[in-house]
């Protein structure tokens, strides 16, 4: 079993955004533990979600593989649930989604400007041609 606990309170899921063949950032999700697997609990402690870029919680060896499997699995756009396993320091891709979703309410309002640049910089710069967005 993979142990991404952070604390006593809270385990860590990292959503990995991709867009081609860029990882624009990562949501660096903490969850309370006592509402793990989607349980329904009274809890005072909430969901935290922080804007990182992909260098400040991935190495560059597991940013490759990450956009590896992405591209082996057809993923131009999309995002990667990933857990970092305390105990032996791996990552492990859990879940795969086509369509990037998420609650962008949850970011601070500085992290929500910067989540909406670059999904418009990196949606531009792989979906859009050259002619198109100049």
């Amino acid at each position: 079993m993979i142990d991404n606990t952070v604390n006593s309170d809270y385990i860590a899921d990292m959503r990995v955004l991709v867009f081609g063949s860029d990882i624009p950032f990562v949501i660096d999700k903490w969850i309370p533990k006592v509402t793990r697997y989607k349980k329904k609990v009274d809890t005072d402690l909430p969901v935290k979600y922080h804007y990182k870029k992909a260098d400040e919680l991935l190495t560059v060896d597991e940013q490759k593989h990450i956009l590896e499997l992405a591209k082996r699995m057809g993923l131009d756009c999309g995002e990667m649930d990933v857990l970092r396993d305390k105990s032996d320091g791996k990552i492990y891709v859990v879940d795969v989604n086509k369509t990037p979703t998420m609650k962008i309410s949850r970011f601070s309002e500085t992290e929500q400007q910067l989540v909406l640049a670059d999904l418009k910089y990196y949606f531009s710069k792989h979906f859009y041609p050259k002619s198109v967005r100049n």
